[in-house]
């Protein structure tokens, strides 16, 4: 079992993916952080939450509209349950 133990130390950090990547540096303003955030939830049985407030499908557009005060450059927040599909998030 010791030989195991130090098989594991010694291939550990080989095992380990280290890739350097150089990003471009941005000029672009640093945007303001939103007073109160506007989160969507999606659950794992479909049904969808903003902020606190159970909606349909339905209603989602009209009641983001309301929420957001017709600003189409609001951010939204979209929060999903892991149990959720990506085609269904989308």
């Amino acid at each position: 079992m010791l030989v195991l133990l130090i098989i594991f130390m010694v291939a550990a950090p080989l095992a380990t993916v280290d890739v350097n990547v150089d990003l471009p540096a941005s000029a672009a303003p640093t945007q303001p952080r939103p007073e109160k955030p506007l989160f969507l939830s999606v659950r794992k049985d479909l049904r969808l939450i903003l902020d606190e407030t159970s909606i349909t499908r339905s209603e989602l557009g009209a009641r983001l509209n309301v929420a957001t005060q017709g600003d189409t450059e609001r951010r939204i927040f979209l929060r999903a349950d892991k149990a959720v599909s990506y085609g269904d998030l989308m």
